[in-house]
């Protein structure tokens, strides 16, 4: 209403319900649009039966019924329809194909110059091989994929995994249909495609006082890339489903019936028979016919193709996959996926909903509807104890009668963020801080004081004041524990034995994590994530039988406050109170290992090889689309809810659609009236970058639109400046500030070239007392206090405008994954007044060249060896914060390197990844396996698969994937003391000289995409590509 072309008389006769009426009922009839699709939600009912211990019916049919009215729904077919026929379906890979990588000297020269691409990606129609160019191979045969014109060949190089479309389960659904019959109906070119759909379910708390919840199940298509689908801007989610809870009349009703209200028991018992008629639902007799003989349709790009239906996976937290699959909680066999038993430690067999599964689930409903048997009989338990499962019918039951077997077990995968996140590692820290406890005195005070000081980076904020209370933290809060908890740990606990298990584990989780959250895999990578598993359960074993034996540990503070309000409220609710006892002792806690959770640790290579990388499939993509549907839960009158939420989110996509269209128009009347002489130039490789229109720069950091590509951007505001001379006479007590012009005169006449360009018109390098700065200015561009430390390579330190303090390793520590601990830095102490190194390996001052720089860094103090004055004298670039020391002048002795703060720095020194060569070696020594330095013993795993030891000759060497000169070629690292420094200086096109904007964060918690490529190596030795 605030925009100049708005005219008030428009609104006149303007009416909302009318309207909205209107956007309800609008659908168009052009074939292919996707408004064709007849896609609302459907209020409708399911029926479940009611049995009762020791009466019995002739058949289940004739038990009493209850009706479960206000299920909304929609049909799969019709969201698929829309879905497909939307215009982003262009962007879609709707033919999947297999992914890999060749390493740089498996590629001959002349074919990386005459096709540098072409090795990295190649799509080809399943069960076809991958097509590359046909220079690399000469057995070459004609692929037989639509692509025509290429070359043929199984395995050409490292197997990658990062997207659906590249995964084994879709290539193999793939594969089944290309060889399937076509339909009688279908034109020759009439392609057959899979269409991946990918299911979420999870029930969320729609307002923070009160009890209105809403229990939604999303449907993805994998033919969308993850980096769409997974960003909740995107509204890649189609809602599918309002799973409905248990009416509370439940009782009325069976009271009513029986003289007595269900038990405990059968409330669960019909609470499963609810959820799986609500799947039934979904599975109508339309879907199972297109999921048989496909669905032709004409999709948004205007190609006419057959879709078959193949469900992938269904994502959700533990609780719910078990009341999905139908299974008992905490009993004996708690995988979803297969049958392992808790007293056995071995991996079993596969569930399969097979014959033997349906003839006990047969078998006891009709003991529980015909013969009135009671659902905690013994007789019920002998049957179907063995295997852990309940006598409720699978939603798939639906599939046998279309003659279609499917396992609905395979669809459960692992949940890294509820099973591991918020699951292994927040067991590990609360028993921790339990131990802690125990032993009394400052140790939580203290670990909490270390936790305040860890600095931020990236996805690592600022932790709160009290991390052990453990009060309203997120997953990602628990993450950030893990990645940051080892300086924090060190040393706490008086026993040296102890330490040294609890930083071992730690490291071994933090390792793991970091493999299993990679956005793109590689099979050594995979081979290296099994090897960490075993490990983890190694170290964690370990610190059960031998450091929490050594403790009686009991709840924490928390825990036994949440308790005492959960009686209290049991209380109220029943009417008795107890009077006269005091209060109740705390209970003991014993670390338990015996859980699903660190059971599916060893599945998740499995997982990854069939359905991608872990983000494809975390349940934190579900978790992100809840937003959506409490913000519409804020539009409605809180009345029938489930109703409304519906309404408003079917006309939001509709009003999503219909602004595209606008949106389109508009522009295109904008071209027609510019006239066709603008015409849009691109840029081969890196396209280079305009200012949209009606955009202005950030006016208050003066940051204009740059090309990703660059190394570093120079801001253009020089409001922040000082006089050179008078600057450096302030600070001229300052160590760091010591001859500082005239090292900043030798650093510039060192960078002559790279300041002006190659140029044979240029004079001669000029003597640094020769340097003429113009108007006697610096500027100041970077925060010392904030994200100051950056990463070099070492062999890039002669090249030394930025002022930095430069580390350097302890050779008394040793760091890295064979000794698994964090590689520990000091600052170079301080040059003797008498001594002239002003510059050189030996000073602890100097400058570097911005384009030097690889990104930045997170350096954590190692707290446990408190701080030092001997290192620097009075400065302003000592790092030591008020909480450890009133002395401003100190410096923490030693700092450590994060190297899991995120995915790129933690490749950079494991190893492994496309782009992440090991530091001074060859490619093909990435991925070399040892057999000098195997785990000991790896029966001593959590599981072993089918009963069988692990050979130890296929489980790689973490020690072979580290940087082979990681304390030489990686660690040269650098921290910023003072402001940065841009000088004006003669010969120079701009008043402004070279600075950088240095950013410690990488984007999407990956590689810094401001910052790819850059090395001097083609394929990325010294810079970095986005994975």
């Amino acid at each position: 209403m605030q925009q100049p072309g708005f005219n008030p008389a428009d609104l006149a006769g303007f009416d909302a319900a009318r309207e909205v009426q209107r956007l309800d009922t609008y659908i168009e009839s052009t074939e292919g649009s996707p408004l064709s699709a007849h896609d609302g939600w459907i209020n409708g009912s399911v029926t479940i039966w009611l049995p009762k211990e020791g009466v019995r019916y002739p058949s289940e049919a004739d038990a009493p019924a209850f009706v479960v009215k206000g299920v909304y729904y929609r049909s799969l077919t019709e969201v698929i329809q829309n879905a497909y026929q939307q215009p982003c379906v262009k962007d879609w890979h709707v033919v999947p194909y297999k992914l890999y990588w060749l390493a740089p000297s498996a590629v001959p020269t002349a074919c990386r110059e005459a096709d540098p691409s072409s090795a990295s990606r190649a799509p080809t129609r399943s069960p076809s091989p991958t097509v590359l160019p046909s220079a690399l191979y000469s057995d070459s045969s004609s692929s037989t994929s639509s692509s025509s014109s290429t070359t043929s060949f199984s395995e050409p190089g490292i197997r990658v995994y990062s997207e659906i479309y590249d995964s084994d389960a879709l290539l193999a659904d793939d594969e089944e249909i290309q060889q399937r019959a076509r339909e009688a109906e279908d034109a020759e070119d009439v392609e057959y495609i899979v269409v991946p759909i990918l299911l979420w379910s999870d029930s969320t708390h729609l307002a923070n006082f009160g009890t209105a919840s809403l229990w939604p199940a999303y449907a993805y298509f994998g033919s969308q890339s993850k980096y769409t689908r997974g960003k909740p801007t995107a509204f890649a989610a189609h809602h599918i489903a309002y799973i409905p809870s248990l009416p509370d009349i439940i009782q009325d009703t069976y009271t009513q019936i029986y003289g007595v209200p269900a038990t405990a028991a059968m409330l669960t018992f019909l609470r499963r028979e609810l959820m799986q008629e609500v799947w039934l639902l979904l599975l109508d007799d339309h879907f199972m016919y297109i999921y048989v003989h496909g669905y032709l349709l004409l999709c948004g790009n205007k190609i006419r193709r057959r879709l078959f239906p193949r469900f992938q996976f269904h994502s959700a937290d533990y609780f719910e996959k078990i009341l999905q699959a139908c299974l008992k909680y905490f009993a004996k066999c708690p995988c979803p996926r297969c049958r392992i038993n808790k007293d056995t430690y071995r991996r079993n067999h596969l569930r399969l909903d097979d014959d033997d599964l349906q003839y006990r689930i047969k078998l006891t409903r009709c003991w529980i509807f015909e013969e009135g048997v009671s659902l905690t009989s013994v007789y019920m338990k002998r049957i179907l104890n063995p295997l852990s499962i309940t006598p409720t019918r699978i939603e798939c039951i639906l599939c046998a009668t279309a003659r279609i077997w499917f396992n609905f077990y395979s669809l459960y995968v692992p949940d890294l963020m509820h099973e591991f996140e918020l699951g292994n590692w927040k067991s590990v820290l609360t028993h921790i801080l339990g131990i802690l406890f125990a032993i009394g005195g400052d140790l939580i005070q203290e670990l909490n004081r270390r936790f305040r000081q860890i600095p931020t980076f990236g996805r690592i904020r600022k932790f709160c004041d009290n991390v052990a209370d453990q009060r309203k933290l997120a997953a990602r809060d628990y993450e950030n524990n893990l990645r940051t908890s080892m300086p924090v740990m060190e040393d706490l606990l008086d026993d040296v034995d102890d330490n040294k298990i609890i930083l071992d584990m730690i490291f071994d989780l933090c390792t793991w994590h970091c493999l299993a959250k990679l956005r793109t895999h590689m099979e050594p990578l995979l081979e290296a994530l099994s090897t960490r598993a075993v490990e983890v359960g190694r170290s964690v074993r370990k610190f059960a039988n031998v450091t929490c034996s050594k403790w009686y540990t009991v709840d924490l503070p928390k825990e036994a406050a949440a308790r005492g309000r959960c009686k209290a409220a049991v209380s109220k609710k029943t009417g008795k109170v107890v009077i006269g006892k005091g209060p109740e002792a705390r209970r003991r806690r014993v670390f338990n290992l015996n859980t699903y959770k660190y059971h599916s640790i060893r599945d998740y290579p499995a997982v990854i090889c069939l359905h991608a990388t872990t983000d494809n499939w975390s349940t934190q993509t579900g978790e992100l689309k809840h937003r959506h549907v409490k913000h519409f839960y804020a539009r409605t009158n809180k009345n029938n809810h489930e109703y409304q939420i519906a309404q408003h989110m079917r006309r939001a996509e509709k009003l999503r659609i219909i602004k595209m269209r606008v949106d389109a128009a508009r522009q295109k009347l904008i071209e027609a009236e510019k006239g066709s002489s603008q015409d849009q130039t691109e840029v081969p490789g890196a396209a280079a970058l305009s200012m949209p229109q009606g955009s202005e720069p950030d006016k208050e950091e003066d940051i204009a639109y740059s090309n990703p590509w660059d190394r570093y951007h120079i801001a253009e505001s020089q409001r922040d400046s000082d006089d050179i001379t008078a600057w450096v006479s302030a600070h001229r007590s300052d160590p760091p500030y010591k001859d500082f012009i005239p090292r900043l005169r030798t650093h510039l006449s060192s960078r002559w070239d790279g300041i002006n360009g190659i140029d044979s018109n240029l004079e001669a390098v000029p003597v640094p007392h020769s340097l003429h700065l113009v108007n006697n200015r610096i500027y100041h561009r970077v925060n010392p206090r904030t994200h100051p430390d950056i990463f070099m390579l070492s062999g890039n330190a002669s090249a030394e405008s930025e002022d930095v303090r430069w580390f350097a390793l302890d050779p008394l520590e040793p760091g890295g994954f064979p000794c698994k601990r964090l590689h520990r830095l000091q600052f170079v102490k301080e040059a003797d007044s008498d001594s002239h190194e002003l510059e050189g390996p030996g000073a602890a001052f100097s400058f570097v060249d911005p384009r030097d720089v690889i990104r930045g860094i997170h350096l954590i103090p190692a707290f446990a060896h408190k701080h030092t004055d001997e290192l620097l004298g009075r400065s302003e670039a000592t790092r030591v914060g008020p909480e450890y020391s009133d002395d401003p002048d100190m410096d923490f002795r030693y700092y450590y390197v994060n190297m899991f703060a995120d995915r790129d720095i933690f490749l950079r020194y494991h190893g492994g990844g496309i782009g992440h060569a090991l530091q001074g070696g060859e490619y093909e020594s990435e991925f070399f396996v040892s057999d000098d330095d195997q785990p000991e013993d790896n029966t001593d795993d959590m599981d072993v698969e089918n009963g069988d030891e692990p050979d130890a000759e296929e489980v790689p060497d973490d020690s072979e994937l580290l940087p082979a000169t990681a304390g030489e070629d990686l660690l040269a690292l650098t921290a910023g003391f003072g402001d940065e420094e841009e000088l004006d200086e003669r010969n120079e096109d701009s008043p402004d000289g070279d600075d950088d904007d240095i950013d410690d964060s990488d984007g999407e918690d990956g590689c810094n995409q401001d910052w790819a490529g850059g090395g001097n190596d083609e394929y990325g030795d010294e810079g970095f590509a986005p994975l």
